[in-house]
């Protein structure tokens, strides 16, 4: 999935796309893929908790 993942974003249509979103595109392995979610649910779970926001 990885490969799948990096290879669609080589593609020239996608990348500008995403870029036309204010999307960096890193791409890479699967570690760097792991460190980053990782990093991103700390973030947003410290975002949910100090603004005390719920499921409905």
């Amino acid at each position: 999935m990885n490969e799948e993942l990096n290879k669609a974003l080589r593609n020239p249509d996608i990348a500008n796309k995403l870029h036309a979103q204010g999307i960096d595109i890193a791409g890479g392995t699967v570690d760097k893929a792991r460190g980053f979610i990782e990093v991103q649910i700390d973030t947003w779970a410290k975002v949910v908790r100090d603004n005390n926001i719920k499921a409905d």
